[in-house]
């Protein structure tokens, strides 16, 4: 039992060595330039913060990312304080100004941090709520999922959002499980504030909270009103968190109820769910190509046994509502989607395992027939994200661009740019293998005009 164990303590180290290689791997990409603007967001909302004020620059993001960026920026300013290379607080913008590369690492860092931090976690909860092998697989998936680790190279919140909803959803199943005492359920509710401090749409996590609470009602441990009590108390915890941690919402309530709830939803995007071009199928298109497709079809299996143990429903709640709340919602991106991908790992993983024991019975062939299994369904994204990552080796070709537009236009010339592209096209995230149909639609138009065209 012994030697079992260190070998999936063995296993469990190289999974972890494979998801920090591909988060980190070259990493320093495009430096000194950023070419993603929530990057700059969070990293200029930052240094804004340095007036003294903690003032909040609009309300597009949360704060969190923002005040966390803002504290490892003042360990830098003391370190360079205490060393003598600066002696005012300028000194740290001039430094920007100049080169902001060490300002963009720091961000990147920070994201890659939180990202390790989901891996750990979808493996603790697995362990502890499902089964030591679900966790080893669910932890695979996650690490090679593509848009995991094309996001871990950005500064943006979606990653550090979904590690306070999976922690939150621990202490949810832990609440599951404690009879008569509700720390559980009130840990859970202040990290869903925090995640919702990070990305407005973590809100969804309120689910979790609510169903954990009609099962309880429903097994008779609690009456309806202490139902009510404790669901009311709950959200007074997710709101008070999240005001703390974004002061300026009260003082500037009317802009950022304006800046919020300005993009109306859309039913007719809901209604084009059958069709290639709506948002609906761009978004499942997304989770195919960010959890691998074998995952993906996996998981659209799994959703048959969602009624066969409350803590799998419980998985599958927070994906299945956030995806149906952005169909609705007109200012949704599909990277909304990556919180998401641990949950519907973690299902996969235990629909795999379950699967592999009914057929398997010898011990060391059901070892074995879960290694291979699990190595087979993400060897294609794993393929995918290292492409990636050695793609990241090469110079930005924005850079390159810029250094030929500069050697070969005059100054003061006019540059007309055709940036436009329609919703169609998923934005934020690298291969266009799905939208190539959008594309060649587009090709044809510009045939029909007299045009030459073709798709490289």
């Amino acid at each position: 039992m012994r030697r079992y164990l260190k070998w999936e303590n063995f296993i469990l180290t190289g999974i972890f060595a494979v998801g920090f290689y591909l988060g980190i791997c070259n990493i320093d990409h495009g430096f000194p330039y950023i070419y993603n603007h929530d990057g700059l967001n969070f990293i200029e909302q930052a240094l804004r913060y340095g007036k003294g004020t903690l003032e909040t620059f609009g309300f597009v993001h949360g704060s969190f990312l923002s005040y966390v960026l803002f504290f490892e920026y003042a360990i830098y300013f003391l370190i360079n304080l205490l060393i003598g290379k600066m002696t005012q607080p300028v000194d740290l913008l001039k430094e920007y100004i100049l080169n902001p590369s060490l300002f963009y690492m720091i961000g990147r860092l920070t994201v890659v941090f939180f990202s390790m931090g989901s891996l750990f976690l979808v493996y603790t909860v697995c362990r502890k709520f499902f089964s030591e092998k679900t966790g080893l697989v669910a932890v695979l998936f996650t690490c090679t999922s593509f848009y995991v680790v094309f996001l871990s190279h950005c500064i943006k919140g979606d990653i550090v959002a979904g590690f306070f909803i999976l922690y939150s959803f621990y202490f949810v199943l832990k609440a599951l499980e404690d009879r008569g005492r509700f720390k559980s359920l009130y840990i859970s509710a202040l990290l869903i504030g925090i995640a919702i401090s990070v990305k407005y749409y973590s809100f969804i996590g309120i689910f979790l909270i609510l169903s954990i609470l009609l099962f309880k009602v429903k097994d008779g441990e609690i009456s309806f009103r202490i139902f009510l009590k404790l669901f009311l108390q709950s959200i007074f915890i997710i709101v008070f968190t999240f005001l703390i941690l974004n002061p300026y919402v009260l003082i500037d309530f009317k802009t950022f109820m304006n800046q919020i709830f300005g993009m109306k939803g859309s039913l007719s995007i809901a209604y084009g769910l059958y069709r290639r071009s709506s948002w609906c199928w761009s978004a499942l298109l997304f989770l195919k190509e960010g959890t691998g497709p074998l995952i993906f079809y996996l998981y659209l299996l799994s959703l048959f046994t969602i009624f066969s143990k409350r803590r799998i429903l419980l998985c599958n709640l927070y994906p299945i509502s956030l995806y149906a709340f952005l169909c609705f919602f007109k200012g949704a991106a599909p990277n909304f989607l990556v919180s998401t991908i641990p949950f519907i790992t973690i299902s996969t993983a235990f629909l795999m395992v379950r699967v592999i024991n009914y057929f398997v019975k010898n011990k060391n062939l059901y070892h074995a027939a879960i290694f291979f299994t699990a190595i087979l369904f993400s060897l294609s994204n794993l393929i995918v994200s290292w492409k990636y990552c050695k793609l990241l080796e090469g110079e930005d070709t924005r850079a390159i661009a810029k250094r030929w537009i500069e050697s070969n236009i005059k100054s003061n010339s006019s540059i007309l740019v055709e940036g436009a592209y329609t919703f169609n096209i998923t934005a934020g995230g690298p291969p266009l293998r799905e939208n190539v149909h959008t594309l060649k639609k587009e090709l044809d138009e510009i045939k029909k005009t007299g045009a030459s065209c073709f798709l490289w």
